[in-house]
């Protein structure tokens, strides 16, 4: 029937036909199977950096910044999760990353940060100049 349709419509190819014997009917199987996991490892691979997304931490208290040096990734975007656990609104600022954060007593603020060059980017509450830190970009 296939060749007689083709002799009515000459430009049209027929459509390759499969004979799914069990040797087949296998490789089909596994062919299926081969794309259901590389779909899967796809998924896996592409929600990684989703899971990895947890904030770097830094916390002020008694006009201190806790940990005064934080590493960070370089070349990278991370979120910089600031709270403040002073009496005192704070203005986190960094001058290398052209950032300044107002943080009222007892709020935590993310920043959005990078991606970084390797390097140390320092930072400080331009309310109370003695309190310091360091971002270090590895």
């Amino acid at each position: 029937m296939l060749a007689a349709y083709a002799r009515l419509v000459p430009h049209h190819r027929p459509a390759v036909r499969f004979n799914l014997t069990f040797g087949s009917a296998v490789a089909l199987r596994h062919y299926a199977i081969m794309r259901l996991a590389a779909s899967f490892l796809l998924l896996v691979v592409a929600a990684a950096p989703l899971a990895a997304d947890e904030p770097l931490r830094l916390v002020l208290h008694e006009h201190k910044f806790t940990p005064e040096r934080l590493d960070v990734p370089a070349h990278a975007k991370f979120r910089l999760q600031v709270r403040n656990d002073s009496d005192a609104t704070i203005e986190w600022e960094s001058d290398e990353l052209d950032r300044e954060e107002v943080i009222l007593p007892g709020e935590e603020r993310s920043i959005f940060l990078g991606p970084l060059e390797p390097g140390t980017y320092p930072f400080y509450d331009d309310r109370y100049q003695a309190s310091k830190g360091a971002l270090v970009a590895k």
